[in-house]
């Protein structure tokens, strides 16, 4: 029996030894916390900070919707013009020709 009460003793005196290193563990690192300055950074010691802007993604929809009325309107209003010339020259054609086969005539 007194190897059984021998090796209780050791597994008390283990725990009581494991415990006060775990409070003493613990108290250190409650104390080493106190120490610490922890200062506010916006991401980093020294380093630049980087202006940025949210784009708001159904105002670029918008937008692009908008550009591709615009260059639409523009091919429209380009092919009016071009049609108009087409027309004013096809005029100025058959007016000489009319011309041209006037003075014969007389």
């Amino acid at each position: 029996m007194s190897k059984a009460t021998e090796q209780n003793d050791k597994l008390k005196r283990a725990i009581i030894i494991s415990a006060v290193l775990h409070v003493i563990l613990f108290a250190a690192l409650i104390w080493s916390s106190f120490d610490e300055n922890i200062e506010a950074s916006a991401g980093g010691g020294g380093g630049s900070s980087i202006d940025a802007v949210m784009v708001d993604s159904g105002a670029v929809v918008e937008q692009y919707k908008r550009m591709q009325s615009q260059e639409s309107s523009a091919k429209r209003s380009d092919e009016q013009r071009k049609m108009k010339e087409q027309q004013a020259a096809e005029e100025l054609r058959e007016k000489q020709a009319a011309e041209q086969e006037t003075p014969e005539a007389t």
